[in-house]
């Protein structure tokens, strides 16, 4: 196979011997080609060719170990001939006399160069006399590597046996330190001399080998990908494609287009390599060492080489296939190379390479590269460059890469403060792998901090970095050591204020709309509704009253637009860095607090498939645990539960972070929804990172272990839980509804066990702290206050609650809702507007997978099972009076309604609403004023354009009141 394409070659030899035979004349080969090449193969053809035609074979190859030894090819030459007994062990002993002569002096020299010159006679003469019975053939491969003494013996052989049938063939590669070089030039000199050079294979020759492989028809995609990593060289293609067969096992099949390069390829590369001589070798070496910046000046500076010498070298591995103008054909080439480098000559070759580098300008990220294999810094310059490369590396999300420079350049840096500056930005890279990597540096700079005073400006930057990643207490430690190291110090205090904006304003959205301060208890007096539309003059009759609901209700989904609508811009225009993430999340996390769950997941999505393109686990897991919290505000269960499992599976299990304590709270309330107890049991034993208790983390899965203990009906367990979370948002500065809503949770747990004015109390305080933004946090407040107040006022809470939770999309609290107040018109004799609202419930529920609430998808029985209401001890003897109607709102299609809703004309709308809510149509027609059959017609229209069979299959959306 390796002899492949070399035909031509093969038939100029045996030509050669031909005409020696024929014309009793010598002639003079010399057979030049790269490593790999086959030229050892060739002459081996040729002698065995020499052999069976009854020529004498003389058959060796020179090493480089006997090349310093004198007349040692000479030796091996005689050794292996067919000399008669007399003449061949007179040559012997001569050859070996001269070999151990150690004759010192004029006449040791004299005797030296009389018994060359005898030896030259002796060596010719015996060569005349074994030609007169046959043809000779001498053949000495890689000569090269000869000795003087038997190379000049050659040469005196090759002068003075012309009319010998003698046939002197000889191989050396391209370049690669011949020893001798005036024995290439005698060989010119002689009439009879014959220059031979071997080629690569073309892609024609390398599909050649590859049939004769794999017989049978080649992809020509395959024939140029093992082309392109052979170069043509014969033994490197061999090598590949017994590394295939290797791979494959026994009945290999035919290659695919991607050749495994393994360790016969490195083998051969290395083989190849050593045969092209010492300086070839040394060149591959700088070439790998270099990579890709590298030119002819730079490697002769490296190698301390001649301009000529590292031509030639180039040109000989060029030849050979290995390189390609100045750089390795194939990454396996350049890692083999570098692999079977010594170690202290590597570090050594790339310290050199990044002081040559840095010295001619080269950018900062290829010195940095030589120092980071180096392993060590021994100039001032290295950690300014390592530092600018890591930047550099950035552009193109090369996060390992990144953090690798830094760390060297920390370990090398002798400046405490900028060691310090160093880590802290090493803590902002790793957020892009993970939270837990990021919080290693963390905790390493807050020790430094702590006995090392540092400017302003870093300190208030490593206070954001931990307030992003929930270590609050430690923010504000941070921050006020530095206020007193200010005052101390005696400057002014403005940088000591400027490092508090980090603390103050660390966790305030840029989007959420500032909170409306609570009302006094005045307002609260029992008669007026605890909603949280501004309070209203006595003065003002019925009518004003209600105008000025009218108004503030129609304002309020304006500002909430305008809120959603600047964060969604910020969105559009901010692309996600290291700088800019924490102000994403913040933007995404306003869209939920606002309502906007559908446009936060959106959101959520964008950023993960760009987190994920970049590279960036620990931006993934940040999006993904956002997105799966969208998910469960809009009760898309079986989503958020699916993205929480993935990201839970995919955080690191040796070294935990903090960050993982609200994956865990989202889950278990996921788990809670649906039913699965024993799963949310599993998650909450989860093993946990140290550092949870002290982050803003903890509050998110102190209150998920709360509802698992609501869940279980461990009320008392559940307040102490509730009530610690409360007491540390309080104390960390972070208690806010839309984040943690602790208080109707607590307020719930009250309502179990009979507490209902305290229930109420922290419904109504909750209700004021979101009064005009979250949507589903006032939603939720409502449900709890409508429970806890009195069971008049329970049905336009419920209902005002439901509209509020329908605009923040929020399926799994508006079934709560639908079954409470199914409940509520149970009480109040409405049993058909119960069963309406009983099956909208169930159909809900089933739709976002909250298994945990069918149980209520049937009445109370009225034997003795309690409802819900009772349930939560809230039931009073006092005597139902009719609900009052609903508040008016403008009529018209609804936002948060499906388009096919917003079809509808206002007519069709209104009995569309009264039906969805249980009316019949008789009652639809006395209280629209029209006629039952108008009525009729209507819903008819209504079923066709929305495209139901039936009142029971209306749009949940439906049900949010309007004017009639």
């Amino acid at each position: 196979m390796v002899l492949f394409g070399r035909a031509e070659e093969t038939k100029q030899l045996i030509t050669a011997h031909t005409a020696v035979c024929s014309s009793g004349r010598s002639a003079t080969v010399l057979l030049e080609a790269a490593s790999g090449c086959g030229r050892s193969e060739i002459l081996a053809a040729l002698t065995d060719y020499a052999e069976s035609a009854g020529s004498v074979v003389l058959h060796t190859a020179a090493t480089a170990q006997e090349s310093e030894i004198p007349l040692s090819l000479l030796r091996n030459i005689v050794d292996g001939t067919s000399f008669y007994g007399r003449l061949a062990g007179r040559f012997r002993a001569l050859i070996t006399d001269l070999a151990g002569d150690r004759c010192e002096g004029a006449s040791g020299q004299l005797r030296r160069d009389t018994e060359r010159y005898e030896l030259q006679r002796e060596f010719c003469a015996s060569v005349r006399e074994l030609s007169r019975s046959a043809p000779v053939v001498i053949a000495v491969d890689d000569v090269q590597h000869g000795d003087q003494e038997s190379l000049r013996q050659l040469l005196h052989l090759a002068r003075h046996c012309r009319t010998a049938p003698l046939l002197m063939v000889f191989t050396q590669p391209l370049a690669g330190g011949r020893q001798d070089v005036a024995f290439g030039g005698e060989l010119l000199r002689q009439p009879n001399f014959t220059r031979v050079r071997l080629p690569q294979l073309g892609r024609g020759g390398v599909h050649g080998v590859l049939s004769e492989a794999w017989p049978g028809r080649l992809d020509a995609r395959t024939v140029d990908r093992y082309f392109a990593l052979s170069g043509g060289n014969p033994l490197l293609l061999r090598a590949l494609v017994e590394d295939h067969r290797a791979h494959a096992g026994p009945g290999a099949p035919r290659p695919g287009a991607e050749p495994p390069a393994g360790e016969i390829f490195r083998d051969a590369l290395l083989a190849c390599l050593e045969r092209g001589g010492e300086r070839s070798h040394q060149v591959a070496v700088g070439l790998a060492v270099l990579g890709d910046f590298v030119n002819r000046e730079l490697l002769a500076q490296l190698l301390d080489v001649g301009r000529e010498q590292l031509a030639e070298c180039l040109h000989a591995l060029g030849e050979s296939g290995i390189v390609e103008g100045h750089a390795f054909r194939s990454r396996p080439a350049r890692d083999a190379v570098l692999n079977a480098l010594d170690p202290e000559r590597r570090i050594e070759l790339h310290a050199r390479s990044a002081d040559l580098l840095y010295a001619c300008a080269a950018p900062p990220y290829v010195t940095a590269e030589h120092l980071l294999q180096a392993g060590k810094v021994d100039e001032d310059w290295g950690v300014g460059v390592l530092q600018e490369a890591a930047e550099q590396v950035l552009l193109d999300d090369q996060v390992k890469q990144a953090v690798s420079y830094l760390e060297l350049a920390h370990s090398a840096c002798e400046d405490p403060r900028r060691r310090i500056e160093i880590r802290i930005r090493l803590a902002l890279i790793a957020r892009r792998i993970g939270a837990a990597a990021a919080e290693l540096h963390l905790a390493d700079v807050l020790e430094r901090l702590r006995v090392l005073p540092m400017p302003a400006a870093t300190v208030g930057s490593f206070a954001e970095l931990l307030l992003a990643h929930g270590w609050l207490e430690q923010a504000r430690e941070v921050t006020d050591c530095a206020r007193v190291d200010d005052r101390g110090a005696g400057e002014a205090t403005e940088a000591g204020d400027e490092i508090g904006t980090a603390w103050d304003g660390g966790l305030e959205p840029v989007f959420w709309p500032p909170a409306m301060p609570m009302h006094r208890s005045a307002d609260r007096e029992e008669g007026v509704r605890p909603d949280a539309a501004p309070p209203v003059p006595r003065t003002q009759g019925r009518l004003s009253a209600r105008r000025s609901m009218r108004h503030w209700e129609a304002e309020r989904p304006r500002a909430l637009d305008q809120y959603v609508a600047g964060a969604e811009g910020f969105l559009e225009i901010t692309p996600l860095t290291d700088f800019t993430l924490d102000p994403l999340l913040n933007a995404i996390q306003s869209l939920l607090y606002n309502g906007a769950a559908e446009r936060a997941a959106y959101w959520c999505d964008v950023f993960l498939r760009n987190a994920v393109g970049r590279g960036a686990p620990g931006w993934e897991a940040s999006f993904a645990v956002l997105r799966a919290e969208a998910d469960l505000h809009r009760g898309k269960l079986a989503a958020a539960e699916k993205g929480l499992r993935d990201c839970l599976t995919a955080l690191p299990q040796r070294h935990r972070s903090a960050f993982e304590g609200t994956a865990v709270a989202h889950m278990v309330a996921v788990n809670i929804a649906q039913g699965k107890l024993d799963e949310a049991a599993h998650h909450l034993s989860r093993p946990m990172a140290r550092s949870l208790p002290g982050s803003a983390h903890w509050l998110s899965y102190r209150r998920a272990r709360g509802l698992y203990h609501m869940a279980n009906h461990r009320y008392h367990s559940a307040l102490r839980d509730f009530h610690a979370t409360g007491r540390l948002a309080g104390l960390w500065g972070v208690d806010r509804p839309g984040l943690l809503p602790w208080r109707t949770d607590t307020a719930d747990a009250m309502l179990r066990l009979g507490e209902r004015e305290e229930a109420l109390r922290l419904a109504r305080e909750q209700l004021a702290m979101v009064a005009d933004g979250s949507p589903r946090v006032r939603g939720v407040s409502l449900h709890t206050a409508a429970l806890a107040g009195e069971a008049h006022a329970r049905v336009p809470l419920l209902d005002e609650a439901l509209g509020e939770l329908r605009r923040a999309g929020d399926g799994l609290g508006a079934a709560r809702v639908l079954f409470d107040l199914a409940d509520a018109h149970e009480e109040s004799g409405e049993s058909r507007r119960a069963a309406a609202a009983r099956r909208r419930a169930t159909r809900l529920a089933k739709e976002c997978g909250a298994k945990s609430l069918l149980h209520r998808a049937e009445p109370p029985d009225h034997e003795g099972r309690p409802t819900h209401l009772a349930a939560c001890h809230v039931r009073t003897a006092e005597p139902v009076v009719p609900a009052p109607e609903p508040l008016p709102v403008e009529a018209g299609p609804n936002e948060a309604e499906p388009a096919r809703c917003q079809e509808l004309s206002d007519s069709e709308r209104k009995v569309a609403v009264l039906a969805a809510n249980g009316y019949t149509n008789r009652e639809i027609s006395l209280r629209l004023f029209i006629t039952k059959s108008t009525v009729e017609q209507h819903l008819t229209r209504v079923y066709k354009k929305l495209q139901v069979a039936g009142r029971d299959e209306l749009p949940l959306e439906l049900e949010t009141p309007v004017e009639v």
